[in-house]
């Protein structure tokens, strides 16, 4: 006895159904990436291969789909974002911190880019700098969270562990002392406690680190006056 074999689409039939091909070789949108391109090539493949039947057609399509996008939402809207271990991890944590933010902190990605958040660290009252708003860059790599964020101040601040152009030292980020359990809400406590404890022993910058060992009052009453102009 024959195996019984769904009839094929018949060329109207798979153009009326389909549509028209998209374009092989031209870039992908933005917010449909790798799908886009999977896409395209399922199209291409019915319709060139005369024995393909639905059946084929929408397994492959679904499975191709779902292995290649993920929906996560951002700012109350959802956003199309390649899955990742990066993507859900930084997901997972934006809102474990939406629900409890450190004290003195605040920060959000980009509405187009997960990789990248903008923050604030306000000067906590029982520092020298009190009293500044200090706008940091978070850059999360791709291999996230088996490597540390990059993270750098945008407003200038006078500090022995920042440099003059935002560059910072903090033990959480360094290679050797970073682990993947490591969550941004530690790190973002780590750089709330460096403006609360500078630590002269680990400077960036030798002359303040320097002042605010010998000279502390000095030291405070120039991170005042800086806080004041730049923050």
């Amino acid at each position: 006895m024959g195996v019984r074999r769904e009839a094929p689409y018949k060329q109207s039939e798979r153009s009326l159904a389909l549509g028209p091909p998209p374009v092989i070789g031209a870039p992908a949108s933005p917010r449909l990436g790798k799908a886009e391109t999977c896409l395209s090539f399922l199209y291409h493949l019915v319709h060139r291969a005369e024995t393909c039947s639905l059946s084929f057609l929408y397994h492959h399509l679904v499975r191709c789909t779902l292995t290649q996008l993920n929906t996560v939402y951002v700012y109350g809207r959802p956003a199309r974002v390649a899955v990742s271990s990066a993507n859900r991890r930084i997901t997972k944590e934006y809102a474990e911190l939406q629900a409890d933010w450190p004290p003195y902190v605040v920060a959000q990605p980009d509405e187009s880019n997960l990789l990248h958040w903008t923050g604030i660290i306000t000067g906590p009252p029982d520092s020298a700098y009190k009293g500044g708003k200090f706008k940091i860059d978070i850059t999360f790599p791709i291999e996230y969270p088996f490597k540390s964020p990059n993270i750098r101040f945008a407003t200038r601040i006078y500090h022995p562990n920042v440099t003059d152009d935002g560059a910072l030292c903090v033990g959480v980020l360094k290679a050797e002392a970073w682990k993947p359990s490591t969550k941004i809400d530690q790190v973002l406590r780590a750089l709330v406690q460096l403006l609360q404890e500078p630590n002269a022993d680990d400077a960036l910058v030798a002359t303040i680190a320097e002042q605010y060992t010998k000279d502390r009052l000095a030291f405070n009453k120039t991170v005042q006056e800086w806080v004041k102009k730049y923050a």
